[in-house]
C-alpha cells in the first residue's frame, strides 16, 4: 500500500501536540516543570495546527473538509472533533496560564489532556479495520498513544533543559522517559506479536525482509533503544541534559514515522513473519 505522508505527518504532529500538552498538565498538577509550561503548551499548539493542516491536504481538495462537518460521527469526523477540542482547550490554558487561579489552570490543562488523549486514541482507531488484517488490533492505537507519551516527554525535558532547569526536575523527566520507553517497546512488541499471529488466507503477503529490518532497527533500535540508553547513562544525562533530551526526541520522531511507513506496507498484506 502508497504510503500516505500527508496522513504520516498529522499522526505525528498531533501525537507530538497531545503529548507536549500531557507534559504541561501533569506539570500543573505535580507544581514542577513551572518555566516551561508556556512554552510546551505552545509547542503542542503549534503542532496540533500544523497536524490538522497536514489531515486536510491529505484530501484531493482542501475545501472537502468541510463535509466532515455534517458527518462527525464517521472515525474522521470523530478526529476533527477531538482535534478542535484540544485545540480550543490549549489556547483557553494559554489564556489563563499567566493570570488564572491554580484551579482553573488544573481545570483547563486535564481537560486538554483527556481530550488530547482521546484524539490520539481516535487517529490510531481510524486504522483499525476488519478488512485490514495487520491494522485490525487496537495495540495499533495504543502504540499511537505511547509514542504521543515519549514525544511529548522528550518535548518537555528538551524545553526544561534549554531553560536550565532545576535539576532534581531534569533527572524526574529523565526517569519518565525511561518508563515511557520500555512501555514504547513492550507495546510494539506486542502489536508485532499479535500482528504476526495473524493468518487471514484471504491476504496476501507484502513485508519484505527490508520491512523487517525498519522494524527491528529502525522502530525499536533508532526509535526506542537508543534513546533509552542515552537517557540510562546517569553522567551524560546530568553533563549534557539537552543532548540527550534533543537527541531523544529526534530518535523517537525518526522511529515513530518509519513505524508508520511499515504500517501502511504491511496494511493489506501478511504481518511480520518471525
Amino acid at each position: 500500500m502508497e504510503v500516505q505522508w500527508t496522513l504520516v505527518l498529522f499522526t505525528m504532529l498531533t501525537g507530538l501536540g497531545a503529548g507536549a500538552f500531557a507534559f504541561v498538565a501533569v506539570g500543573e498538577w505535580l507544581g514542577w516543570a513551572q518555566s516551561v509550561r508556556r512554552p510546551g503548551a505552545l509547542v503542542a499548539l503549534a503542532a496540533l495546527i500544523l497536524g490538522g493542516i497536514a489531515s486536510v491536504f491529505h484530501l484531493a481538495h482542501p475545501l472537502r473538509a468541510f463535509a466532515v462537518l455534517g458527518h462527525l460521527g464517521t472515525p474522521m469526523g470523530l478526529e476533527l472533533s477531538f482535534l478542535a477540542l484540544t485545540l480550543i482547550a490549549v489556547a483557553a490554558y494559554l489564556a489563563v496560564e499567566k493570570t488564572g487561579s491554580a484551579a482553573v489552570r488544573k481545570a483547563i490543562a486535564t481537560t486538554g489532556l483527556i481530550l488530547g488523549t482521546l484524539l490520539v486514541l481516535a487517529v490510531g482507531a481510524t486504522y483499525v479495520l476488519p478488512a485490514r488484517p495487520a491494522w485490525n488490533t487496537w495495540f495499533l492505537p495504543l502504540s499511537f498513544l505511547i509514542s504521543a507519551g515519549v514525544l511529548g516527554i522528550f518535548t518537555g525535558y528538551a524545553l526544561l533543559a534549554r531553560s536550565r532547569g532545576d535539576a532534581a526536575e531534569l533527572k524526574g523527566v529523565n526517569r519518565l522517559a525511561l518508563v515511557a520507553l520500555v512501555a514504547q517497546a513492550a507495546v510494539l512488541l506486542l502489536y508485532a506479536i499479535d500482528v504476526a499471529t495473524t493468518t487471514d488466507p484471504a491476504v496476501a503477503p507484502v513485508l519484505s525482509s527490508a520491512m523487517l529490518l525498519l522494524f527491528w532497527a529502525v522502530v525499536l533500535g533508532v526509535g526506542t533503544l537508543l534513546p533509552f540508553l542515552l537517557a540510562l547513562s546517569p553522567s551524560l544525562a546530568a553533563r549534557a541534559p539537552m543532548g540527550v533530551a534533543a537527541a531523544g526526541l529526534v530518535l523517537a520522531v525518526v522511529g515513530g514515522v518509519v513505524g508508520r511507513v511499515i504500517m501502511y506496507n504491511v496494511g493489506t498484506g501478511y504481518p511480520l513473519g518471525f
